[in-house]
């Protein structure tokens, strides 16, 4: 259950509703069916506020909107995190890995795996900054020699509450958060590029054609769920990119393709502000390097700078890039 740390001036609020509504805290707390001391304790402060008793409080609010800057903890701990209305930049990166490499367990334990112990502790910089956390989580190695990244509990409650995950295997029913859909530019390529760092791949694929086997450029989103894959590649148009889809019948994984040049080149300076993974960056600019991709980049270069979107030296990054090549 998620516990609410109202603010002073919102328990002001309160106390001012309950008696306007009721007259008394102690004809309050007959109706509800609790303590005066119970009600008194929640209003004063000197306790959390369960859930559902702030929501009632707030019937004729956008919850979100009463949520918005209000610190909430579970029942059972006292690690607090910070309720926000709009998904923020580093919050996007946080959903992206926790999409692709994150788990709620049977036992509601709330976290994100990964081989390199340095991009969780990236991580967990990012997580306690955007949530305002109160205690840092704890990194910790699994039987298989990778690391994993142990959030407090009531992690489990938000992303439960907030964006509807459940417990256990996610990966074939987990679907886009809507708040990313509906979220401004920079949130949408920072959940993007974190979801491509934890499960998508920057490589080559093949290609017979007439003049000869030759290699194409490919970024691809990978998943096993049908919402996500569609998600993925919305995302993606709403950002005016062209994806396709390609289906792996062995495993019945989807991919969400970039294959056209340009494209991948624009994905390079639209992703890499948001990148933690050096090796990510490290790979797209190993694929940008090749013959025939550098070559596109060269005759769109104008259109190319122009549409791509500016982000502390994005340009700068590629324009030295293609000059010194």
């Amino acid at each position: 259950m998620i516990y609410i740390i109202p603010s002073d001036e919102m328990l002001k609020a309160f106390r001012k509703k309950v008696l306007k509504k009721c007259g008394t805290f102690k004809e309050y707390a007959k109706i509800n069916k609790i303590s005066e001391g119970a009600i008194l304790k929640r209003l004063r402060g000197d306790v959390a506020m369960p859930f559902d008793f702030f929501k009632e409080l707030n019937e004729n609010s956008n919850i979100l909107e009463a949520l918005d800057g209000v610190k909430i903890r579970a029942k059972s701990s006292r690690t607090t995190i910070t309720f926000h209305k709009s998904i923020s930049i580093n919050e996007a990166i946080f959903l992206g890995w926790f999409i692709a490499e994150g788990n709620i367990s049977s036992e509601n334990k709330v976290s994100i795996s990964q081989l390199d112990r340095n991009l969780l502790v990236k991580l967990r910089e990012i997580i306690i900054d955007s949530f305002s956390l109160s205690s840092e989580p704890r990194i910790g190695i699994n039987h298989d020699g990778t690391h994993y990244l142990q959030l407090p509990v009531i992690f489990n409650h938000y992303l439960k509450y907030r964006f509807g995950f459940i417990s256990g295997k996610k990966s074939h029913s987990i679907s886009l958060p809507t708040e990313i859909e509906t979220a401004k530019r920079e949130v949408k390529l920072a959940f993007l590029s974190s979801y491509l760092c934890g499960d998508g791949s920057v490589t080559f694929s093949r290609r017979n054609t007439k003049e000869g086997l030759f290699y194409v450029p490919r970024v691809a989103f990978s998943t096993s769920s049908k919402k996500l894959k569609d998600g993925i590649k919305r995302l993606l148009v709403s950002l005016k990119y062209h994806p396709s889809i390609q289906k792996n019948k062995s495993t019945n994984n989807y991919s969400v393709v970039l294959s056209r040049y340009v494209e991948i080149a624009r994905s390079f300076l639209d992703f890499k502000p948001y990148i933690i993974d050096q090796q990510k960056i490290e790979r797209y600019r190993w694929l940008l390097s090749q013959p025939r991709l550098m070559k596109a980049i060269r005759i769109n270069a104008n259109s190319l700078i122009k549409d791509a979107y500016k982000h502390f030296g994005s340009y700068e990054d590629i324009t030295n890039y293609i000059e010194r090549k």
